[in-house]
């Protein structure tokens, strides 16, 4: 028996005797035994794998049993063996490929993933060549960031790149297969790819997600749901740095505390304990704070920044219908008041005014008159205690001196001391002045509040 070049001798056990028999492979063939174990060759233009044929190159063969599933592609760019593809387009009915890398997810089109395999030889741009969806490659440098069956994944980073990071939300997290041999040279990895699910895609997921919405879990039936009509929290909402906006563009509604580094909230918040805010809170709306000794405090880390700064809207104390930019209903204290008005003649400048301060809730009228008696508002009725009127009164253009008679029905009567001959020259019809002209100032305590209390214990 003669032998070529890459003949292949095989002993065969028959009956008694040994039988020597000698196969030739020929280019592009595969070697297999038949039902008698006898071995044979097979071309590799049709290979069957799973019920499935596919056109293969001589240079791959099975490992430990699994076939390969192999795809004809084209590249769009120089791929080499071992990075990850993904599609672009159809072109002439071919599957065109690039370097994939992990993406966050296009909400327009709804579409995750479109990463299709691992190439299983280095392909030229525009250029066909193999990808592996599943099964073995070989052939790889596995001995630099891997471990013995450490699970595979898309690199966010870097383009074509297998890596053993798991991706962090939101990008796509498209599981590649598993390292099953390390080495520098002839390094193996199963690949096995497992597209990322869409939450809509779960089990235990009910309902259609809008704009705004968030999920809620309902323990009776173990499913997911999406709710966009407010955020109900029974317990303590945390966090370092919470942007609201991005949970929910409804109402927040804490029953106990909410604590954050910063707070956004597009719409309502409502806090019925303690609302601790480290830096800025920001409401669109509405923010009540109510159920709490000190229910809402706010401690800045930078005191040259305003701590709460409120645009366009107006904040009601004590009252949820405020009609003013600042409404309270009940007691304001201050160490002073003052108003900060621009100034009309001083472009740049402000004028400022403060607030007069005495021992009591007092109201006060003003006015000129040419009468005896001064007419108080109406209001002072209900308003003021009438046992504490003070009235002055300035004479003008006269020497009278007037004095209070009496005050009733809301009304102040006046007397007048006057000197004889002023008077009768005032009198003259030639004069043209009346007999009576002075200023006036009354001063009253309100009796619809509480009296001032002018010396209370520090707290």
């Amino acid at each position: 028996m003669s032998f070529l070049d890459k003949d292949l001798l095989l002993t065969k056990y028959s009956g008694s005797v040994f039988v020597e028999s000698k196969i030739t492979p020929v280019s592009g063939s595969v070697l297999f035994f038949n039902g008698n174990r006898d071995l044979g060759t097979l071309l590799t233009s049709s290979l069957t794998v799973n019920s499935a044929s596919y056109a293969v190159s001589s240079s791959y063969a099975s490992e430990g049993g699994t076939n390969y599933n192999l795809s004809t592609v084209v590249a769009s760019e120089d791929i080499l063996k071992g990075e990850v593809v993904e599609t672009t387009t159809a072109l002439s009915g071919d599957i065109v490929v690039r370097k994939a890398v992990a993406k966050i997810p296009d909400p327009v089109s709804g579409s995750l993933s479109t990463v299709v395999g691992i190439a299983s030889q280095n392909i030229t741009s525009g250029s066909r060549g193999n990808i592996i969806t599943q099964g073995y490659l070989s052939g790889l440098n596995t001995s630099t960031g891997f471990s013995d069956g450490d699970t595979l994944y898309v690199s966010s980073t870097i383009s074509g790149s297998i890596t053993s990071i798991r991706p962090l939300a939101p990008k796509d997290k498209i599981k590649l297969g598993y390292v099953s041999k390390i080495d520098g040279s002839a390094g193996r990895i199963f690949v096995d790819i497992e597209q990322p699910k869409a939450f809509g895609d779960l089990s235990n997921f009910s309902g259609s997600v809008s704009a705004g919405a968030f999920m809620v879990y309902d323990a009776s039936t173990g499913n997911w749901s999406p709710r966009s009509e407010g955020l109900v929290l029974s317990g303590s909402l945390s966090a370092s740095n919470a942007d609201v906006n991005s949970l929910v563009a409804g109402t927040i509604l804490v029953n106990d505390t909410f604590s954050t580094l910063n707070a956004t909230v597009q719409n309502d918040l409502i806090i019925e304990n303690d609302l601790t805010v480290a830096r800025d809170v920001v409401v669109e709306r509405t923010l009540i704070a109510s159920g709490s000794v000190t229910p809402f405090r706010v401690a800045s880390v930078d005191s040259d920044l305003p701590v709460l700064y409120v645009t366009g809207s107006r904040v009601g104390v004590g009252r949820t219908d405020p009609q003013f930019t600042m409404h309270v209903s009940g007691s304001f204290a201050a160490s002073t008041k003052s108003f900060v008005i621009d100034h009309a003649t001083q472009p740049g400048k402000a004028l400022v005014h403060a607030t007069l301060e005495g021992p009591e809730h007092a109201v006060f009228v003003r006015g000129r008159t040419d009468q005896l008696v001064i007419d108080l508002p109406d209001y002072w009725t209900w308003l003021v205690d009438e046992s504490t009127i003070s009235v002055n009164v300035s004479a003008v253009d006269n020497p009278a001196i007037y004095y209070i008679k009496k005050i009733e029905n809301n009304k102040i009567y006046l007397g007048v001391t006057r000197n004889d001959a002023w008077y009768q020259k005032l009198k003259l019809p030639w004069s043209g002045k009346k007999t009576d002209n002075y200023y006036y100032l009354v001063h009253a305590e309100r009796k619809d509040v509480d009296k001032l209390r002018t010396v209370i214990k520090r707290r």
